[in-house]
């Protein structure tokens, strides 16, 4: 008889192998040992009986381990399903809260007069980016798209709509609201690829990724608002500014009767007040008397009411970008603080960031604009051109963002393939990594991370 180990105690290891060689030995054929039930055959040996127990228990214990890694699987992937299902509901709620919203503001303009448009457009903007991480793990969501026109596209119609009834055709204007309807949906399809892109990053953990970014848009929400609220209360406000400088402006009358937007039905505006050409012609540089005194601060406080709406619509618009230029650069192209300090930098992320602090300090520049030194026609040109500069580098840092995606994809394309590489196959995007130093080094970086971030 052969020597049979002592069973541990999950019955596995060495009586397995002692009861398989013994089975050789005795070159039992394998057609006699059932394998469902191996107890139901005619009279076997001892030893026979023991090696079929110990097999018959292996494969029962590893039927009960697939059984349970499948159901492990099955709860985790039901989790998930449950989880997408609530963001995808929370995402639903936010699109009909921000439509309720630009409804309500559509109303409030037309019926009373205040432009606010254009700062819930900018929140729109931020509540579709925060739309868009809810719905990551999604393909193809809709509810970004209807977001994004709700919130963004449906004001640039309706402004350039209104602008042709009125047939008063603004250059500047017009030129801004057409690069508006090119930026926005190059936005969508930029926010489309960069969620292509991290799916095939992080695999399964896209929705521990989800969470993370929509915690760190929600973060920015205090700031955001704050920027909004100091834009909301001039607009408010607009009013009183406008009726203390015509009060003492020479040649100024108020019409009650004068509609002046085609978008409102309210009327009532002040005629011959706050053109360029009346501040160069009445702002005095030495007030002798009372009246010039009141008009001088008048026009000060009028042009600094409009020089901070602008500056606060431009710090919404940068926190947005900002916040869109750290996704790309922490999450696509795995940038940390070690490869900051090591110089393990593409040109592209150098140019990008170079392209952040200029627009930046641009904006920085416009705050500082005053009519102390120069006339109102030379700080009007002043801020067409620092607004010109503002925008052309939010379209150097959209074309940067887009070539900076196209290279983190090649690379997860690249570790996707790299299974498939033989000696004489290589993918076509392997063949220019050596090439491309920004794929270089966002490959350098995926392959000291974990998939998981």
């Amino acid at each position: 008889m052969a020597e049979v180990t002592p069973m541990k105690k999950d019955g596995r290891d060495g009586d397995t192998v002692n009861a398989v060689i013994d089975v050789k030995k005795k070159n039992i054929s394998s057609s006699r040992l059932p394998i469902n039930n191996p107890l139901n055959t005619i009279a076997y040996s001892e030893e026979h009986e023991h090696a079929a127990r110990i097999i018959q228990r292996v494969w029962r214990d590893y039927g009960v381990q697939v059984k349970r890694l499948k159901t492990r699987q099955l709860w985790r992937k039901s989790i998930f399903n449950v989880s997408d299902r609530r963001k995808r509901f929370f995402a639903s709620i936010l699109v009909f809260a921000n439509s309720s919203i630009q409804l309500i503001v559509y109303f409030i303009n037309y019926f009373w007069g205040i432009y606010l448009k254009g700062t819930f457009a900018v929140l729109g903007l931020y509540s579709t980016l925060l739309i868009w991480s809810l719905t990551l793990p999604v393909i193809k969501p809709w509810q970004t798209k209807v977001s994004l026109f709700v919130s963004v596209l449906s004001y640039v119609f309706v402004s350039l709509i209104a602008k042709i009834f009125e047939a008063r055709f603004d250059e500047r204007y017009i030129v801004g609201k057409i690069a508006l309807l090119i930026l926005i949906p190059l936005l969508y399809f930029m926010l489309e690829a960069i969620a292509i892109t991290l799916r095939d990053i992080y695999k399964d953990g896209i929705h521990g990724l989800s969470e993370r970014i929509a915690a760190e848009i929600i973060a920015l929400m205090p700031i955001i608002f704050y920027f909004a609220a100091n834009e909301i209360a001039i607009e408010v406000s607009r009013e009183i500014f406008v009726e203390d400088l015509c009060t003492y402006m020479p040649g100024a009358t108020y019409d009650k009767n004068h509609s002046p937007d085609i978008q409102s039905v309210a009327k009532g505006k002040w005629m011959n007040c706050t053109e360029t050409a009346k501040f160069d012609q009445h702002f005095p540089q030495i007030p002798k008397t009372s009246n010039e005194i009141m008009l001088q601060q008048s026009m000060k406080e009028y042009f600094g009411m409009e020089l901070q709406e602008t500056i606060a619509r431009y710090q919404m618009l940068e926190t947005i970008i900002m916040m869109l230029t750290s996704l790309v650069l922490f999450r696509l192209c795995r940038l940390s603080l070690n490869s900051i300090i090591a110089l393990q930098i593409s040109g592209w992320e150098l140019a990008l960031a170079v392209t952040t602090f200029f627009r930046v300090g641009t904006a920085l520049i416009l705050g500082g604009m005053s009519m102390e030194k120069s006339k109102m026609s030379q700080l009007q040109n002043y801020l067409k051109v620092l607004e010109a500069i503002i925008w052309v580098g939010y379209v150097l840092t959209l074309i940067i963002i887009i070539k900076l995606i196209y290279d983190a994809d090649n690379v997860a394309k690249i570790e996707k393939e790299k299974e498939k590489i033989t000696h004489h196959h290589v993918p076509k995007n392997m063949k220019g990594l050596h090439k491309n130093k920004s794929m270089k080094v966002i490959s350098h970086r995926q392959r000291r991370k974990s998939s998981f971030g």
